[in-house]
């Protein structure tokens, strides 16, 4: 307990605690190569005691950080959600009708081995997490040694370079923050959600339109990520799975990317079982029960499914079943033809939910799912048998009952009486909510810039694509391309302002997709939601960003005054830290990890 205590006290590890013993085990029969050998990291009692410390820490948070495709390591999220996903959207795959799409299966390269350290600490920094946590992160990670057990006997003492051991209980989840990088574009029946890709811990499924230029653009994402964080492809082992209806651009698409062709699993064969399946089969796992007592023994299973449809919000595969299978529809009344197999074996079930949910159910009444209608009839009315479920008893006799008095007229409101809030809120119409709101929000909002920047996120700016400007020249003042003035060109895909944000992005870390205004803007009011003071720097920043992009737009256009981007780039560094100052923050972690990362000297407020 001592010893533990110590490393949190002073974040120092002794050489001797972080020495790992590495384990060879053979991923195949007769193992020939290293390759053919899995290192398994045998670490000291004492370093487990402290890591399986930061990971009760790290974990209640990963749910918050990590996007929802990827589920592994993530707790209260379930890996079948992305199997689900994967079913409905390989769905059409071998038709020859749909749009033609591809998928990736992409398999990293020894994936816990090559992680870069620099890039797991800049991950961490990012998020947000304060400096002494990620100071004992990085004690753990990079100050071991290791030793290899070879034939009974022990060889070698060496450092490491990069990577996370396996066997060590922080690896997964600083793995998972790791493949928190986004480069990637749209698959079909993808789009409107945000999603390109699924996460299977160290596995990637990259979905695209099947076209040489989006696949292409997979590819230079994979060398990008690959670049910043150590994690390469492996040709040899990922796979482009194409749709029937993108076999014209097979050739061309492997050339590409080099890999392998990949195909669906084929359906297995029809007709009568091989096997007398109720001979051998145990009955564990079945619906046990006769027709009048529907004992289901599977029934938390489809309880569980059902209801993450009809009440769960983040789930992927939920969100994407809402907005495509669900539009106008519920799972109630959908067609149930259409989908993969699961979500149509899904489908089949529901009754069960419906029978098990509500009262008048055969468990309650007694009354068989296939009894004729006349025995719940008697002299032309309906004669239900009594309930006899005694949960619904009490729920019965739980309700309020209605006093005698005279009724008077409350407003309907949580006091009950009307305010003015109240009745304008009742006069004016609800309208869509707008994604980049929370983007205005903040301690450190500057009223100037965030009017500027509402005006983009509406798309109200008076750029030359307007139809009132037509007449005028209509291409881009700020760069050479000739490219036509839109808000998406001119935040960020600009080369004047691709310099302004790199000039940024040179002092401080600044993500941003590059996808366009209309999908970056939902992205980013997503990633730096919340009150995390340096989330609201980033959305201070961003605001900063449009509002001189935009000012020097209008000095070039009507004052002929021009600056370098470099220039508007410290303007906007320079502007952002001294809001930060003026906020007077007070002394805690948070605080103090910000201002290390806009490189602030930290003074305590008087």
């Amino acid at each position: 307990m001592k010893a533990v205590e110590e490393f949190f006290t002073n974040g120092r590890l002794l050489k001797q605690v972080n020495a790992t013993l590495l384990a060879l085990i053979p991923k195949v029969q007769y193992p020939v190569t290293v390759a053919d050998f899995r290192p398994i990291s045998c670490s000291n009692v004492l370093y487990k005691a402290i890591t399986k410390i930061l990971v009760q820490r790290l974990r209640p948070l990963l749910g918050r950080l990590v996007s929802s495709t990827q589920n592994a390591f993530i707790p209260g999220r379930l890996i079948s959600d992305n199997i689900l996903l994967a079913q409905e959207l390989f769905a059409g795959y071998n038709q020859q009708r749909t749009p033609p799409r591809c998928a990736m299966k992409v398999d990293l390269r020894k994936a816990y081995d090559t992680v870069e350290w620099d890039f797991l600490l800049a991950t961490l920094q990012l998020f947000g997490f304060p400096n002494s946590f990620i100071k004992w992160i990085e004690e753990c990670v990079t100050t071991c040694s290791f030793s290899v057990c070879l034939n009974g006997n022990i060889h070698g003492f060496f450092g490491g370079a990069r990577g996370l051991r396996q066997g060590d209980p922080m690896s997964p989840y600083l793995f998972v923050l790791v493949m928190e990088d986004e480069e990637f574009t749209f698959h079909w029946k993808c789009r409107d959600i945000g999603l390109f890709h699924l996460s299977f811990a160290d596995d990637l499924l990259l979905f695209s339109s099947a076209d040489e230029s989006s696949v292409g653009l997979f590819q230079h994402g994979l060398q990008v990520f690959a670049g910043l964080s150590g994690l390469c492809a492996n040709p040899a082992k990922s796979q482009l799975i194409i749709s029937k209806s993108a076999h014209p651009h097979r050739d061309q698409l492997l050339h590409l990317l080099g890999f392998q062709e990949g195909t669906l699993p084929g359906t297995m064969d029809s007709g009568y079982a091989k096997v007398a399946w109720m001979d051998v089969s145990a009955y564990g796992g079945r619906w046990i029960g006769d027709q009048r007592h529907l004992g289901f023994e599977l029934w938390p299973h489809v309880q569980t499914v059902v209801g993450y449809v009809v009440g769960r919000s983040d789930s992927i595969w939920v969100s994407w079943v809402r907005h495509y299978r669900l539009r106008s529809s519920s799972i109630w009344t959908v067609n149930i033809r259409a989908g993969s197999w699961a979500w149509r074996k899904l489908i089949r079930l529901r009754i069960l939910a419906l029978i098990h949910r509500f009262p008048r159910g055969p468990q309650l009444t007694g009354t068989a799912a296939h009894d004729p209608l006349d025995t719940v009839i008697l002299d032309g009315e309906w004669n239900w048998p009594p309930i006899t479920d005694f949960q619904c008893l009490e729920i019965v006799q739980s309700l309020p009952s209605i006093q005698s008095g005279e009724d008077c007229i409350r407003w309907r409101s949580t006091g009950g009486t009307m305010t003015s809030r109240d009745a304008y809120t009742m006069l004016r119409p609800p309208g869509p909510e707008v994604a980049g709101y929370s983007l205005l929000l903040g301690p450190f909002k500057i009223p100037r810039n965030n009017f500027v920047l509402w005006l983009a996120v509406l798309q109200r700016l008076s750029t030359l694509d307007k139809p009132w400007l037509q007449h005028e020249d209509g291409t881009c003042i700020l760069c050479t391309d000739r490219c036509p003035e839109t808000h998406s060109h001119l935040f960020f895909r600009c080369h004047f302002a691709r310099q302004c944000l790199n000039t940024v992005r040179h002092f401080v870390s600044f993500p941003w997709l590059f996808r366009g205004w209309e999908i970056d803007i939902p992205w980013a009011a997503r990633r730096w939601r919340g009150k995390h003071v340096i989330n609201s720097a980033y959305r201070t920043l961003l605001s900063s960003l449009v509002y001189h992009i935009w000012h020097e737009r209008n000095r070039q256009r009507f004052q002929q005054i021009k600056r370098t981007a470099t220039t508007i780039g410290r303007l906007v560094i320079e502007e952002v830290r001294q809001r930060i100052i003026s906020a007077e923050l007070s002394c805690n972690t948070s605080n103090i990890a910000l201002y290390q990362l806009w490189k602030i000297p930290w003074h305590s407020p008087i």
